[in-house]
């Protein structure tokens, strides 16, 4: 018992540091190496690896591009960032 309630507060807290380090960047600009087009969004990583979800203008044009992605909000429940494509 000891093990798995020490588990879960470690996975606990590693969502609420992550879910607060991908608010940080709410409102900033960043670069986003876009990979694919899911559900309608552009998905890609950031430099450090933050998972992107972004809207933009063309339909396949940014994938396999490096972009920049206006941060709008962080989706705390899926930890990944949600912005709109700048270029």
């Amino acid at each position: 018992n000891i093990k798995e309630e020490r588990s879960n507060r470690l996975i606990e807290l590693s969502s609420k540091l992550q879910n607060e380090y991908n608010e940080m960047y709410v409102g900033k600009e960043v670069k986003v190496l876009i990979e694919e087009l899911e559900d309608g969004y552009f998905k890609g990583h950031t430099t450090n690896y933050i998972e992107v979800f972004a809207k933009g203008k063309k339909e396949n044009d940014y994938i396999n591009s490096i972009v920049n992605v206006k941060i709008k909000n962080a989706d705390i429940e899926n930890r990944v960032i949600i912005g709109e494509i700048c270029n």
